[in-house]
């Protein structure tokens, strides 16, 4: 839970430094979300969460090479190192449970 609760804080820190990215460019953000993904059970929860933050810091690093601005490069090199790092933890709580 601490795992998840800590994503989501990121997810949030994440998603206010793009939306001030998007609107400091003249765009607007649409909060307009997909709703609650009912799963199995907790391995294949925690195992569908972990491949999504890894793709996630992917797509982060992705976008930071696509950019010629520097302050975007910035922002997206930012991100993704947040995002490095909590998939090491939740890769860490992976291993734990998994042994359980």
């Amino acid at each position: 839970r601490q795992v998840l609760e800590l994503g989501l804080a990121l997810k949030r820190r994440h998603e206010t430094e793009l939306e001030h990215m998007l609107s400091a460019a003249g765009g607007s953000y649409s909060r307009n979300g997909i709703g609650a993904v009912s799963l199995p059970g907790p391995r294949e929860v925690l195992t569908w969460y972990y491949e999504q933050e890894q793709v996630l810091a992917l797509r982060y690093r992705e976008s930071g090479r696509l950019t010629d601005d520097p302050n975007v490069r910035l922002v997206f090199d930012r991100l993704g190192a947040d995002q490095i790092e909590h998939v090491a933890r939740l890769k860490s709580v992976y291993r734990g449970f998994s042994s359980a």
